[in-house]
């Protein structure tokens, strides 16, 4: 004899109230783990923004030691590319000098020598960060012998990956300090 299931009336639809469930569930776990990503994602920008700043101020410290190295080894004779009037830099380097910022754009003064026509430190013209330069003496500040080459790197407008939350203003910076033998 053959026997059938049947249902009582008051199962009927626990299956489908036990899968919405189950949806429910897993769409509340979906939103928690695109959070997470949507967060990672943020964090990997502002790691790359940072990482960018880091390099052009590191290749701007380069660029002026370099400069400052070459006049020195030619006896303090500034080649006609390194003169004051190119580079915005008096080499060798024999005072300290004001926080500068290096040009953004072609019709800026000192393009030709930090743009894209010679060292590359700025890459285009109206970039995303502000490149600027101090230099100060060492031996006031517990380094004889040296100057201390400050650069500072932060994102030119607001809204970028480095911008302090909620705030509209970009003021996390990359600092970079290098001395220079006087």
């Amino acid at each position: 004899m053959r026997t059938r299931a049947v249902m009582g009336t008051n199962e009927r639809g626990a299956m489908l109230i036990e899968v919405l469930v189950a949806l429910l569930i897993l769409l509340v776990v979906m939103v928690g783990v695109m959070q997470l990503f949507a967060a990672a994602l943020v964090s990997s920008r502002g790691s790359d923004a940072r990482t960018e700043l880091s390099f052009r101020a590191q290749q701007a410290v380069e660029v002026i030691r370099m400069a400052n190295a070459i006049v020195r080894s030619a006896g303090g004779n500034v080649p006609s590319a390194l003169t004051a009037g190119k580079t915005g830099l008096t080499l060798p380097i024999a005072a300290p000098v004001q926080y500068r910022e290096l040009p953004s754009g072609s019709s800026d003064a000192y393009w030709n020598f930090w743009g894209p026509n010679a060292t590359g430190v700025i890459e285009s013209e109206n970039p995303r960060y502000v490149i600027g330069y101090e230099i100060v003496d060492g031996d006031t500040n517990g380094s004889p012998g040296t100057w201390l080459l400050r650069v500072v790197a932060r994102p030119r407008r607001a809204g970028s990956y480095l911008e302090v939350k909620g705030t509209g203003q970009s003021n996390k910076v990359v600092r970079y300090v290098a001395a220079i033998p006087k």
